[in-house]
């Protein structure tokens, strides 16, 4: 996130207002699902969230990134 100056509140934004980029796909682990959803922050650019939702329960932020790849 500092890498990229990515902000919590930018992946919050990304989470509740996001679209699904591709397709849910099973992850590594049994029972465990890996998607990614991008969203255009206001006045910037748009930030993709690569996160796996484990057993349901849980879910966990891979990576965070611009999509136009600057």
């Amino acid at each position: 996130m500092d890498e990229r100056d990515i902000t919590t509140k930018m992946i919050f934004d990304v989470l509740r207002k996001g679209t699904l980029c591709g397709g849910v796909d099973e992850a590594k682990a049994k029972g465990d699902f890996k998607a990614k959803l991008t969203y255009q922050v206001p006045n910037r650019r748009h930030v993709g969230v690569v996160t796996v939702v484990k057993q349901s329960e849980k879910l966990i932020i891979v990576t965070v990134e611009w999509e136009d790849g600057k």
